[in-house]
């Protein structure tokens, strides 16, 4: 064997062990806060209809999303043996949140028993997800930059603390941002090799995206962008029996929505395929007046003549879902953003956000690769398909009203990750030099990573300190209700509670409480929305509270009125 051979192995075996180590990293990290992060808002709601599609293949239940994370997570349930109560009346209304709502008489009534069970392993199927992002980002950046660039796009990954956040809880934000990175790389590989089979693999990607969040349908505009951006730097490659690129790239992207149309009518077994949006809507006796009135859904004539007479090529659900985040999107809400509030949101709320809740290290790492890729002479068209992405992720979503955290633009996480581990390449960080200075950057991006422990979802970078993200935040951003354990406790510790101030009901499972319009003395615990966006409670603001709970919840003693 030569030296050559032996140490090229011996660099292969370290490769491997660090992949490894960090694949590992990622997996018991997301056990152990997946076993002690209290339910979070919307988790058991998302249990409780994940688990009623496998039994009964009827998609009532939790429209506001595709079923495809929700039915992949409950998988480990159907070995459960749990009772779902059909035969209550809020199945047979399709009531998944009312005060004795489907979810609760699921969870809390007819399997009560199990629900720690259910939650565990629900939530365990989730970091298997972030498992498989992880590989997904590991082989796009190694394929793009190299092997150790690969490694290093894993390293950053499995030290983000949102991405941290969000593979232990039961959400959709890890399963979406998993199948949107990996429809961009399928689709960089047919736009780098144009054959059957990687047509075939990005299409599936596509479908499989659209049915995880409904902002997926954000994909059938943003392929079209990329198709443009590489038609535009001339850098489409086509097979030989396509003489005009434009023919190539129109049909190769019809022929992938149609698949994404193929995909979301199939999971819903094409239940109200083919039926106008007035006789879905008709259809539904059960259908809430209040989001899908006429005023909301036919406020002009061109749509009211679309509703009335042209059918739909989409299942009912699906439309009913994206009815209700369309009508979220553009009805106002308070947004609570450094020390102001909004109805409309801010434009510059990811921005913020993006800079705050990210990590210092990566923010600089971000920084430097930016000035590389600047700085560069190489072609950038394997950087279209991430930049472009990003840049239209963030507008899109900054001209929405509904701002309730960094967690909506998540799906950008992956390709700024892979974006950064190009500067692997640059000269400078092959130099001792630079590669002291990368490996410290990594050692403060896992001090920070330490210091917020064990609560990531309120995390905020160094700049602006994980215990005051609440000053300038609300939402998601802060507060998910992961530490409602802290306030069962302190409630039974302390009986004479008066009330909790707070934007979920799980206290409801536990004690009786009510929320007060205006001052009354006594104990009362508040969560940080209600401090901060809620403008009712601005009495309490004056107020100094006796006892924090966490990061997120404060309680007052109010001798005082």
């Amino acid at each position: 064997m030569t030296f050559k051979k032996f140490f090229s192995q011996k660099e292969k075996q370290i490769r491997i062990t660090i992949i490894a180590i960090l694949f590992l990293f990622i997996f018991s990290f997301g056990i152990y806060l997946a076993l002690n992060t209290p339910p979070t808002s919307d988790e058991f709601t998302f249990v409780a209809s994940g688990y009623s599609y496998w039994k009964t293949a009827d998609f009532r239940m939790n429209t506001e999303q595709p079923p495809l994370i929700k039915l992949f997570n409950t998988i480990p349930l159907l070995a459960m043996n749990l009772n779902l109560p059909t035969n209550h009346t809020s199945w047979q209304k399709a009531q998944l949140f009312k005060e004795d709502g489907f979810y609760k008489q699921f969870v809390f009534h007819s399997n009560a028993h199990k629900k720690e069970r259910m939650l565990f392993f629900s939530r365990l199927f989730n970091i298997f997800l972030a498992l498989a992002l992880g590989a997904v980002i590991l082989k796009w950046a190694t394929e793009l930059f190299g092997p150790w660039a690969g490694i290093f796009a894993l390293a950053i990954y499995s030290l983000e603390p949102t991405r941290i956040a969000y593979t232990s809880l039961f959400m959709m934000d890890v399963g979406f941002s998993l199948f949107a990175t990996l429809s961009f790389y399928t689709l960089w590989k047919f736009l780098n090799k144009p054959t059957i089979t990687n047509w075939s693999y990005c299409a599936i990607s596509f479908g499989l995206a659209q049915l995880t969040k409904h902002t997926a349908i954000m994909l059938f505009g943003i392929y079209p962008a990329i198709l443009i951006a590489y038609l535009l730097a001339g850098h489409v490659k086509t097979p030989k029996k396509f003489q005009s690129k434009i023919t190539f790239l129109f049909m190769s992207y019809f022929g992938i929505a149609l698949v994404g149309l193929l995909f979301i009518n199939a999971i819903y077994g094409f239940q109200g395929t083919f039926q106008t949006t007035q006789q879905m809507f008709d259809n539904d006796q059960n259908i809430d007046k209040t989001i899908y009135s006429e005023e909301k859904l036919f406020g002009n004539t061109y749509a009211k003549f679309i509703a009335q007479k042209i059918p739909q090529i989409l299942p009912y659900h699906f439309v009913k879902g994206l009815g209700y985040v369309l009508n979220e999107a553009k009805s106002p809400r308070t947004t609570y953003l450094f020390g102001k509030t909004s109805e409309n949101g801010f434009w510059h709320y990811y921005l913020l956000s993006f800079l705050a809740k990210t990590p210092i290290a990566i923010l600089i790492l971000l920084t430097a690769a930016i000035t590389y890729f600047a700085a560069s002479k190489k072609s950038w068209n394997n950087e279209i398909i991430l930049i472009l992405p990003i840049i239209i992720y963030v507008i899109l979503f900054s001209i929405n009203q509904k701002q309730i955290g960094i967690r909506h633009i998540l799906q950008i996480y992956p390709l700024i990750i892979i974006f950064i581990s190009r500067i692997t390449n640059s000269k400078w960080c092959k130099k001792t030099t630079g590669k002291i200075i990368i490996t410290l950057l990594l050692l403060f991006a896992l001090i920070e990573l330490i210091t917020a422990f064990p609560d990531y979802i309120s995390y905020a970078n160094a700049i602006v300190g994980v215990n005051n993200t609440y000053k300038y935040f609300a939402d998601s951003n802060v507060d998910m209700s992961q530490n409602i354990d802290k306030a069962i406790n302190f409630i039974k510790a302390n009986p004479q509670t008066k009330a909790a101030i707070s934007t979920t009901d799980i206290l409801n499972e536990y004690v009786e409480f009510t929320s007060p319009n205006e001052c009354k003395p006594g104990l009362i615990i508040a969560d940080s929305y209600a401090l901060n966006a809620n403008k009712k409670y601005a009495w309490l603001k004056c107020k100094k509270p006796i006892q924090r709970l966490g990061r997120t919840l404060f309680v007052y003693n109010l001798t005082k009125c």
